[in-house]
């Protein structure tokens, strides 16, 4: 997913929020299925410093759902935006090293060349044959 600013996430925390109780909250695995499971752990490791603040929970009979609180879905996707941006620049770098790595060899090719044709003209000059390298001498 490409980083989101705040509009963004506002209008998808809209989209994808449901009402439970008296506020609206986007149930933990609709969270996940968005952002991932790391980014919706990162919420809830936020919510242990100020809970309910993140993360809530509504009770309905014997069964309770996890949701992300507005503010959680704000951190959830701030990780994502981290990590994508992180990504990039590990890509980059990537790419970079290899864009490196074939000038290097380009460049080693280029001498190599060089250093062929400085033999062959060392034997033109000698008017002589050309010899491998190895029967060369310096």
């Amino acid at each position: 997913m490409k980083a989101l600013n705040k509009s963004q996430v506002m209008a998808l925390f809209e989209r994808e929020a449901i009402l439970m109780g008296t506020e609206d909250r986007v149930p933990e695995q609709r969270a996940i299925a968005l952002f991932g499971k790391d980014a919706v752990e990162h919420a809830l490791i936020m919510d242990r410093v100020c809970p309910g603040r993140y993360m809530n929970r509504y009770g309905a009979g014997d069964y309770v759902l996890p949701t992300l609180t507005y503010r959680g879905f704000q951190a959830a996707a701030s990780f994502c935006n981290v990590q994508s941006i992180r990504n990039e620049a590990e890509i980059r770098s990537t790419r970079e090293w290899e864009k490196e790595s074939i000038i290097r060899m380009l460049d080693l090719l280029d001498n190599r060349k060089m250093d062929d044709t400085y033999h062959f003209l060392l034997h033109l000059s000698a008017d002589s044959e050309p010899k491998g390298e190895e029967n060369i001498e310096e």
